[in-house]
């Protein structure tokens, strides 16, 4: 029994002695000090207002501090007209546009909530910013002929307004109304279960209702052997073929190899060992004794069409013609050897040492290309120059005696009303003249020095075009116009100054590809703004808007 209790009594002192001492938590950071101001609402009041207005913002520890902060709507400094115990008025600033308020004090500052800028620039209430959507950027837009309330809108996108099924593909080209609201009806584009297999980049309306369309792809739901062109009626949208002879090798036994249904459009337009993957950026018809050709521009070095005397129903034979940049086609897609072709070598003549990215015609039927070449047909051209309507060869005329850009030239957009030409890329100088980055040309390739660019922040201008009342659109990856706070998007008077009460709105983001005018609403010009782009106004919207702009 002693032994035992000795051995309790141990262990009961080794337990002791492993016993830890209880450690109090301790704080290893102070607590944050409460912020100087505080926000108390999610909207001021009023919330939305013109310039010059005066609006209550609720918000704290501002008392006794005015002359202390500044106060700011979009990055823009407001007059602080009063401040109270836990609200201040602030004077909208003249030059404000739509966006987020803060407040800076002891070089802190404070976010608080948006205040819309009302101006004469609205989205069009009949467009349904929620429904009327692209799933991928939108290339262009036009009105159809003869049918004002109709537009034909193409691009990259598999879907719009969320339209597209498994039996009825919406695919990269489709009708909407005047309102941007998807064709439902009749005059569509019908493209099967599958569409196309790849984008447009470019589409010619004829006056009998026809649409030769250009891009990216070899197929339209099964029908394959499209090679970048076909042509789509215009009444139902349909793809349009026609019946063919070819070689049947085995009639006895396969009397229906005899005839092919083929695209009615023969011809096809490639690119090889280039590493710029729009092979045509754009289409031109022109009507002669009745019947349509076609010219194509773009980064092709080849044309094709098929052989069908001398091809089977399940293998084609090709001829071909190597051709560079510039192809005239005829109706039913035959090459035109008139145009752009040395008949001694057989082959296109020598076009751009660089990459084509974009071009317009003028009203004598000759086109101006633009890019990154700085040498056409051996001549010296500078990233501009204009091809003769006839032979397809420089016109030495234009610009004659200047240095063009000193950098690419990546989109030109022509106004006819106005005669102007607006040019937007990676140059500083136009003709030895400061333009940085965007300039305004007239046909034959001066400089317009009315138009004046102001200072920008940011990375640059993207497109510019001008109306039809001369004022112009500009947008890109800028904060900033002439100091202003102008985020991606600008309407600038002819002569390049911030268009007064245009300039209210909010942010845009991304990038404009084309601007559509239709008639006025009201005495309000009426717009279609399209590319790859996802904010309007601070708005989501889906590659697509509709816009009002108040007289």
């Amino acid at each position: 029994m002693k032994h035992i209790c000795f051995f309790l009594s141990a262990l009961l002192l080794f337990c002791s002695a492993c016993k830890k001492d209880t450690v109090k938590a301790t704080e290893v950071y102070p607590p944050s000090p409460l912020p100087l101001v505080k926000f108390l609402s999610d909207k001021p009041s009023p919330a939305s207002g013109a310039a010059g207005i005066v609006t209550t913002f609720n918000v704290k520890g501002l008392d006794g501090k005015k002359g202390q902060f500044k106060f700011f709507i979009n990055k823009m400094e407001a007059e602080v007209v009063a401040v109270r115990e836990d609200a201040i008025d602030v004077k909208v600033p003249e030059n404000a546009s739509s966006g987020g308020s803060s407040i800076l004090i002891d070089n802190e500052y404070y976010f608080g909530p948006a205040f819309i800028v009302t101006g004469k620039v609205s989205i069009d209430p009949d467009f349904n910013t929620g429904a009327y959507r692209a799933n991928a950027p939108i290339n262009g837009i036009f009105s159809r002929r003869g049918n004002d309330n109709s537009l034909v809108i193409y691009g990259e996108f598999t879907d719009y307004k969320s339209a597209a099924t498994t039996n009825d593909a919406v695919s990269r080209i489709a009708v909407i109304n005047g309102n941007g609201d998807f064709s439902t009806g009749e005059e569509r584009f019908k493209m099967g279960k599958l569409g196309l297999d790849g984008p447009v980049t470019a589409v010619a309306e004829t006056p009998d209702g026809k649409y030769l369309v250009a891009g990216s792809f070899s197929r339209c739901d099964t029908i394959n052997n499209l090679n970048g062109l076909a042509i789509f009626t215009g009444r139902n949208g349909a793809l349009e073929r026609t019946s063919v002879d070819v070689i049947n090798q085995d009639p006895d036994n396969r009397p229906n190899d005899s005839k092919a249904l083929v695209p009615i459009f023969n011809a096809g337009l490639q690119s090889f060992g280039g590493g710029f993957t729009t092979v045509i950026s754009n289409l031109f018809y022109k009507e002669i004794d009745g019947r349509y050709t076609y010219t194509a521009i773009g980064n092709f070095n080849r044309y094709s069409n098929v052989l069908y005397e001398r091809s089977t129903k399940y293998s084609y034979q090709y001829q071909y013609v190597m051709t560079n940049q510039l192809v005239r086609m005829k109706h039913a897609g035959e090459f035109d050897s008139s145009f752009n072709y040395d008949p001694i070598l057989k082959k296109g003549y020598e076009t751009g040492n660089g990459y084509i990215y974009d071009a317009i015609r003028l009203p004598d039927e000759s086109f101006i290309v633009v890019g990154g070449f700085t040498t056409f047909n051996k001549k010296r051209v500078n990233y501009i120059t204009r091809i003769d309507a006839v032979t397809g060869l420089v016109d030495e005329s234009f610009n004659a005696g200047q240095a063009g850009a000193d950098g690419a030239i990546g989109k030109i957009v022509y106004n006819e009303v106005t005669g102007k030409i607006m040019l937007t890329g990676g140059f500083k100088n136009y003709n030895g003249q400061p333009a940085n980055g965007v300039v305004m040309i007239n046909e034959d390739g001066s400089v317009d020095t009315s138009f004046k660019l102001k200072e920008i922040d940011g990375t640059g201008i993207s497109y510019a075009g001008q109306l039809r009342d001369g004022r112009i659109i500009i947008s890109g990856g800028f904060s900033k116009y002439d100091g202003i706070v102008r985020e991606g998007m600008a309407i600038l008077n002819p002569d390049g100054t911030l268009a007064a009460g245009c300039n209210a709105m909010g942010m845009f983001r991304g990038r404009i590809s084309a601007i559509l005018e239709r008639p006025s609403v009201n005495g309000s010009k009426v717009l279609f703004i399209v590319g790859d782009f996802e904010r309007f106004d601070n708005k989501e919207v889906g590659n697509i808007v509709k816009i009002r702009i108040a007289p």
